[in-house]
C-alpha cells in the first residue's frame, strides 16, 4: 500500500514541477543563459522527493565549508538514483556530469537538458569535452558535480574512484568540494525499488580540497585523497555496509 502511494504522489508530482520547470525556462532563457533561475527551480523540485513523505528525514550537514559564488568540482560517493535529488540540499549551483544516454529517462533526462548540464559520450573525446564545458561554467562562478565511482554502488559501500573528476579540477585550477551521501541505497538501490516508509538521510559537505593543493597534487594522489576522505566519513555513517 505504501509503495502505491509513494509511486503515484511521485508520478503527479514529477509531471506538475517538469511542466513548470519548461514555462520558466520558456520565460527566462533569454536573460539567464547559465539557467540559474531553472537550477533554483530544480532545488525545490529535488527536495518535494524527500518533503513528500513525513516519515523520511534528511540530515544536512557541513553547511560551514560551502562558500557562496565559488566554482568548485563537487564530488559525492554514488549510492543511487536518489542522490541527484539529495545534492540540491547543498546551496550552490552546479551543472552535472552525466551520460549523454541519460536524457531518455524520463522526466530527469529532459531536466538534463533545461539545465544545460554536461552530457558525455563513452569514448575518449568525452574528457575534453567535458573540461572545456566544465571551465566555462567555473568562469561564471557556477560549480560542476561528478560522482567518480563512474556509477552506483551494488553494495553500498564506497568503491575506486576514476580520474575525470580529478584532471578537470586540475587542468581548471579549481578546488574541490568532497560531499558524503548515505540513505538512499538502502531506498532504492541499483537493482530494484526496496521503498522504505521510514528512512534517515544523511548528506555532508567535508572541507575543500584548496586550489592549492590540486595543483600540487598529482591526480592520482587526489583520486586516492578523495576517496579516503570519503570513505573514512561513509563508514562512520554506515559502519553496517563494511
Amino acid at each position: 500500500m505504501y509503495a502505491l502511494y509513494y509511486w503515484t504522489m511521485l508520478i503527479i508530482m514529477e509531471t506538475f514541477m517538469f511542466f513548470t520547470g519548461v514555462i520558466i525556462l520558456l520565460f527566462t532563457f533569454l536573460f539567464d543563459p547559465m539557467r540559474r533561475i531553472v537550477d533554483w527551480h530544480s532545488t525545490i523540485w529535488a527536495k518535494l522527493h524527500y518533503w513528500m513523505n513525513p516519515w523520511w528525514k534528511v540530515h544536512y550537514s557541513g553547511g560551514e565549508h560551502v562558500k557562496q559564488g565559488k566554482p568548485y568540482v563537487i564530488v559525492s560517493n554514488h549510492q543511487s538514483m536518489l542522490d541527484i535529488v539529495l545534492m540540491y540540499y547543498i546551496p550552490l549551483i552546479f551543472k552535472w556530469v552525466s551520460k549523454k544516454e541519460a536524457v531518455w529517462v524520463p522526466f530527469a533526462g529532459p531536466a538534463l537538458l533545461m539545465h544545460r548540464d554536461i552530457l558525455i559520450k563513452r569514448d575518449s573525446s568525452s574528457v575534453k569535452y567535458m573540461i572545456n564545458r566544465a571551465k566555462y561554467f567555473f568562469e561564471h562562478n557556477i560549480c560542476v558535480c561528478i560522482f567518480p565511482e563512474g556509477t552506483r554502488t551494488k553494495d553500498g559501500q564506497v568503491h575506486r574512484f576514476k580520474d575525470g573528476a580529478f584532471i578537470t579540477a586540475k587542468l581548471a585550477h579549481t578546488a574541490i568540494l568532497p560531499v558524503v551521501m548515505n540513505g538512499n541505497y538502502d531506498v532504492m538501490p541499483k537493482k530494484g525499488y526496496a521503498i522504505k516508509r521510514k528512512q534517515n538521510f544523511h548528506i555532508k559537505v567535508l572541507p575543500e580540497i584548496p586550489v592549492e593543493e590540486v595543483d600540487r597534487l598529482s591526480v592520482k594522489e587526489l583520486a586516492e585523497k578523495l576517496h579516503a576522505m570519503i570513505l573514512a566519513e561513509h563508514r562512520q555513517m554506515a559502519p553496517e555496509k563494511y
